[in-house]
């Protein structure tokens, strides 16, 4: 990825190690175009749930045709610029808590609540969308981050 000009990534099925690449690329100042297979339509209650990358864009597609006009589009593309952000000096600690509270992060929270250490939260049940920008920017006003990375929980069926 490092030495890669741009990233096309195909966005049509979500899982972690997908996001993070993502991430990891959009951290090294990569240029990335997500692309979507709307004929398969396992993952859409998911990906619309996600939301961060709708403010990125992403490409539809329905078969390789489409897939090549719209890339020739797109391309060339610009990387996401980072965002000029000052350092939040008042809650230097940014908390993102996930779907469902775990053990373990009720235990964080606590120990946090105690300590002198100021954290601020975004918390997905008060707000379940958070801009991929947004994220980006609190993050980087933060001196660290702590974040839950646990898939939501499936529906009983």
């Amino acid at each position: 990825m490092r030495f890669s000009e741009v990233l096309v990534v195909d966005v049509t099925t979500l899982n972690f190690n997908l996001l993070f690449e993502i991430g990891f690329c959009l951290g090294l100042g990569l240029p990335v175009v997500p692309i979507r297979d709307t004929s398969i339509v396992s993952d859409t209650d998911a990906f619309r749930e996600l939301g961060l990358l709708d403010t990125v864009g992403y490409l539809d597609f329905r078969n390789s045709d489409a897939l090549i006009r719209g890339l020739l589009t797109r391309l060339p593309v610009q990387p996401i610029p980072a965002p000029l952000v000052e350092f939040n000096r008042e809650t230097p600690l940014y908390v993102v808590k996930g779907p469902h509270l775990t053990e373990g992060d009720v235990r964080m929270l606590s120990v946090l609540k105690k300590s002198a250490v100021r954290f601020r939260t975004f918390d997905v049940a008060e707000t379940p969308r958070l801009s991929l920008q947004e994220a980006r920017r609190q993050v980087d006003s933060s001196l660290r981050s702590a974040h839950t990375f646990l898939p939501p929980r499936e529906p009983v069926r």
